[in-house]
């Protein structure tokens, strides 16, 4: 393929410079990462494009284009230090496109990269600040995730834009998401006006703002939750060592186990985008009476591990960083999540291996009552540059049980090839499932 042997002939041409191994791969990893973003945004802009030809789609490349590709770059989650080497990469590579001929100028030329690391900038000193606030470092994780999801969505701290950003929120989390999302703009807000960046007044306005909508979001709560009376249960404690966090769930009068929630799927994820899978997450425990394990579901939360190896069109391990998304439907064709984790990032090992745990690593955690509310949940993902895989994998209604711990059988793991393109791609994913954990 004529765009790998661009590639290659980058890669000789780096080496033939002199410089660390290391610079050469993590530039021709650049390359991919950036070659792979246009081909998925060009189409989807009106360019018609029918040929793989690396020329295609460099010849296409100016400076609105690195505009947007530097939009991109500012919505993800990659360091600073990560983000300057990828430009870096750039400029080294469009340096020798021009002297091969596919472009008479370079694009990224004059490139300025300060404005790519205003929103990190801003979210290493919320942090900061919260650190010396004594703020616990769950809160702080949830305060940063809320306010990048913020500046992701290029909020302007003015009443109009925060009201429009609310309305947004409002439709794609739980009244409890919501709610605590406000909070963690109240605490921006008060971020902002300590380190001069919001004058007082402006700032009252939109504490307002949220005051007005977090009333709100306290009636539709007292509206839609049904109290429930404490069970009368005693359930004695087993003798077996439990981890401390899934002891007790209610008071000291009494002693609940949780088992351990096992999610095993086989995920076949195959071929092209668009060819039909087949695939779902069943979760199966020992179920008891569901009047008691109702009582307990408000407090619960689900995390989901994924599990799986980035390798690039050569079918090479990647060991950089990338960015992952994911979303929960109510159903397979659905327009509106009920769940978003927005964007998150991870670093492969050297062999590509990955990690990333949906709740807690990327996004918030997932309240177990939301599950409940559907007869199923469809996940849909995103891996780097790439749209949401299609179709979304089915995952069957949660039900979780309450009883003594007994051993369970380890999930069974199958990983899978999973491309994103066939011919055009420039990433593939192999991902598998490793089970669900539930926490309060």
């Amino acid at each position: 393929m004529r765009e790998s042997l661009l590639l290659q002939k980058y890669k000789s041409y780096l080496e033939s410079t002199n410089v660390s191994t290391a610079t050469v791969d993590n530039y021709v990893a650049d390359v991919v990462f950036f070659l792979g973003w246009l081909i998925t945004y060009l189409p989807s802009h009106g360019y018609s494009i029918s040929t793989a030809q690396p020329s295609a789609y460099i010849s296409y490349v100016d400076n609105a284009i690195v505009g947007e590709f530097s939009a991109h770059l500012s919505r993800g989650t990659f360091s600073n230090s990560t983000v300057a080497r990828k430009v870096a990469g750039l400029k080294s590579f469009f340096k020798f496109v021009v002297t091969e001929g596919y472009l008479t100028t370079d694009p990224f030329l004059n490139f300025n990269i300060d404005p790519l690391n205003h929103s990190r900038s801003t979210l290493s000193s919320f942090r900061t600040w919260l650190q010396r606030k004594k703020v616990t470092d769950h809160t702080i994780k949830n305060y940063i995730s809320d306010i990048r999801h913020l500046l992701h969505n290029e909020v302007k701290l003015i009443p109009e834009s925060i009201r429009a950003y609310l309305i947004l929120l409002d439709k794609q989390y739980s009244k409890a998401s919501y709610k605590r999302k406000l909070a963690s703009i109240r605490k921006f807000i008060d971020f902002m006006e300590s380190v001069t960046k919001l004058d007082q007044q402006a700032a009252t306005t939109l504490k307002k703002e949220l005051l007005i909508n977090t009333n709100v979001a306290d009636v539709a709560l007292k509206v839609d939750v049904v109290p429930k009376n404490e069970p009368d249960l005693t359930i004695d404690e087993p003798k077996s060592s439990i981890t401390a966090s899934l002891r007790p769930l209610f008071s000291s009068h009494f002693s609940l186990v949780l088992l351990f929630l096992i999610l095993s799927s086989n995920i076949f994820l195959l071929g092209r985008m668009n060819t039909s899978l087949s695939s779902a997450i069943n979760a199966t425990t020992d179920i008891l009476d569901k009047g008691s394990a109702g009582s307990v579901e408000d407090s619960l939360t689900v995390t989901i591990p994924f599990t799986g190896k980035l390798k690039d069109m050569f079918g090479i391990p990647l060991s950089y960083e990338n960015e992952f998304s994911f979303s929960l439907y109510p159903t397979s064709d659905a327009i509106d999540p009920i769940y978003s984790t927005g964007r998150c990032s991870t670093t492969p090992g050297s062999s590509g291996n990955f990690t990333v745990i949906l709740g807690q690593d990327c996004g918030h955690p997932i309240p177990y009552s939301l599950l409940q509310q559907y007869p199923e949940v469809y996940l849909g993902a995103s891996v780097g540059f790439g749209p949401e895989l299609k179709p979304r994998i089915a995952l069957k209604r949660f039900e979780f049980g309450y009883v003594a711990p007994t051993p369970t059988p380890t999930p069974v793991m199958r990983i899978a090839p999973l491309f994103l393109d066939d011919e055009l791609s420039t990433l593939s994913a192999e991902l598998a499932t490793t089970s669900a954990s539930l926490s309060n």
